[in-house]
């Protein structure tokens, strides 16, 4: 036999194999899954490493030291250094902050600070000038 069809004997099975293996979801709907398992067994993160990501159980809080570099009509502007809880590097970021926080601080004031951590960055929910 020529090699072409010698390969066709071979690959055709396996082709028709493949074009089956979809149709499980009928036999496999009423089984329980682990929370966060998927149908084909995998987890949803895919088995990537998520020890370094927020938990579900509360919210992340953290607390700084740092200089104020400015204030602004919502935020307040912080050069801190590392803050472990968050993993965190240490930067320059802005800070949501209300009113009275805002009020407490001016540019160059040296501070220790509080914060939540949100989608977009943190939230102040105390600070002091050292």
């Amino acid at each position: 036999m020529r090699t072409s069809t010698c390969l066709m004997m071979l690959v055709a099975p396996l082709m028709l194999a493949a074009c089956d293996a979809g149709n499980d979801s009928e036999q496999t709907a009423d089984i329980p899954m682990a929370e966060g398992q998927m149908a084909d067994g995998q987890t949803a993160t895919g088995g990537a490493d998520m020890s370094r990501m927020p938990s579900d159980q509360g919210e992340q809080m953290g607390n700084g030291e740092g200089t104020v570099t400015a204030v602004g009509t919502e935020t307040i502007t912080i050069d801190h250094g590392p803050i472990p809880e968050v993993a965190w590097p240490a930067m320059t970021m802005s800070f949501s902050a209300d009113e009275a926080a805002r009020q407490k601080v001016a540019k160059g004031d040296e501070v220790t600070f509080a914060f939540r951590k949100t989608d977009d960055g943190g939230e102040i929910t105390s600070i002091d000038k050292k």
